[in-house]
């Protein structure tokens, strides 16, 4: 009995070691991935990874990883509070941002005139039609996979 509550004990330890390992991983990879793409998506999966292994490794003692799990999450938080903030004041303005939400397009331009999907080797992207489809007035919001505004043309 006593040897399998300590097979168990070391069952345990080993999932826990492997799930530290997996969110230090993830964290490490999506603020990387975001400090490329700039999206608001990317740092909130950077920030929620680097949460995760942050109270792993506070819990296990390992002050190193968590100091660079905080460095990552708080940083990540700090570039997640610049882009709402450039998000407000954009949908203030009625203008359109990289990083908006479909949500946050609507507040500032109102409904689409039309909306075309398209799919290709990078997966959909969905493009929102704003104005009359024949004059030169016409502007066009782009968004990726995640539901982001990834490029506009505002003529």
């Amino acid at each position: 009995m006593k040897n399998i509550a300590i097979l168990l004990l070391i069952l345990l330890l080993a999932d826990i070691s492997y799930g530290e390992t997996e969110y230090y991983q993830q964290a490490k990879v999506s603020y990387k991935k975001a400090r490329r793409s700039s999206l608001k998506s990317d740092y909130m999966n950077a920030s929620k990874n680097a949460a995760r292994a942050l109270e792993q490794y506070v819990q296990s003692g390992d002050d190193e990883k968590a100091r660079e799990m905080r460095t990552i999450k708080e940083g990540s938080d700090a570039v997640i509070k610049q882009i709402n903030d450039m998000i407000s004041m954009a949908i203030q303005n009625k203008k359109i941002a990289t990083g908006m939400s479909k949500e946050e397009v609507k507040l500032s331009w109102g409904e689409p005139k039309s909306i075309n999907k398209v799919t290709g080797q990078k997966g959909t992207i969905e493009q929102w039609i704003y104005g009359e489809t024949t004059t030169k007035t016409d502007k066009y919001v782009y968004f990726n996979e995640e539901g982001e505004v990834d490029s506009f043309q505002d003529k």
